[in-house]
């Protein structure tokens, strides 16, 4: 066990990970993957597939038709955000290569340290880009998820 771990349990902890540019890179690929979604949905919604759609993504489509156009934004009911997830969300193979590369070269080094853990050790099971708005959201609540670490 990793003698830095004592005091990190339930607490959040606040690093500066990226560089400006780097900031505006995931923005740009996460506006083009909304842009993708808004494609999407309009398809699912005028029922081009011939697939019946249940209620819950029935809600899921007209969400994405709403402002924000084309991010999630019925995913999460205690701390509601407006999202994509990179998995499940029309993300490139690209931009996941890019946004996962880039996470792994700041976030592995500080969480190796923090916890006395391997590198190699450490994984992403779940990964978003949350987008705030400083007139609707400008944060999220300080709260744990069900992960060891979120």
């Amino acid at each position: 066990c990793s003698p830095y771990n004592h005091w990190l349990p339930r607490r959040v902890l606040e690093v500066p990970m990226l560089t400006r540019d780097e900031c505006d890179q995931i923005i740009q690929r996460a506006m083009a993957a909304a842009e993708r979604n808004v494609l999407r949905a309009q398809k699912a919604l005028a029922n081009e597939t011939g697939e019946l759609i249940d209620e819950h993504e029935n809600k899921t489509w007209h969400g994405l038709m709403e402002e924000p156009l084309g991010w999630q934004k019925t995913r999460h009911n205690a701390y509601p955000t407006t999202d994509l997830n990179l998995v499940t969300d029309p993300f490139t193979a690209e931009d996941r290569a890019f946004i996962g590369n880039l996470l792994h070269r700041r976030l592995s080094p500080l969480m190796a340290r923090i916890f006395g853990i391997t590198q190699a050790s450490i994984r992403t099971n779940d990964m978003f880009v949350v987008r705030y708005d400083a007139e609707k959201r400008a944060h999220l609540a300080n709260h744990s998820d069900d992960g060891d670490i979120s």
